[in-house]
């Protein structure tokens, strides 16, 4: 039951072949529509709650990230992290700035 509200997030809220990506508000509302039916009524809601609740420090964290981005350049980031990590939260910075 977790792993289903988990999956459908993750799914409305990527780039599919067939379905544009929804914004995280979009995503949530869905969960909130379909909790009792499609999904565990108790554990989608603690799900849009906890994620609304912990979403203002995500957002903090990405304005964190840019700002060392653009304080350091590529190479001295690459000295200073593994450049993978480096990518993946470059990645993740990215794709949740786009919501």
């Amino acid at each position: 039951r977790i792993l289903a509200i988990a999956d459908s997030f993750d799914a409305m809220t990527s780039n599919r072949s067939y379905q544009r990506k929804r914004s995280f508000e979009e995503a949530l509302e869905e969960l909130e529509r379909c909790s009792g039916t499609q999904f565990d009524s108790e554990l989608a809601n603690c799900f849009v709650n906890e994620f609304k609740n912990k979403y203002k420090y995500v957002a903090r964290l990405i304005s964190f990230w840019d700002s060392l981005h653009d304080f350091y350049s590529t190479q001295e980031i690459k000295k200073s992290f593994a450049y993978t990590d480096y990518e993946t939260a470059d990645r993740y910075a990215a794709a949740t700035r786009e919501g």
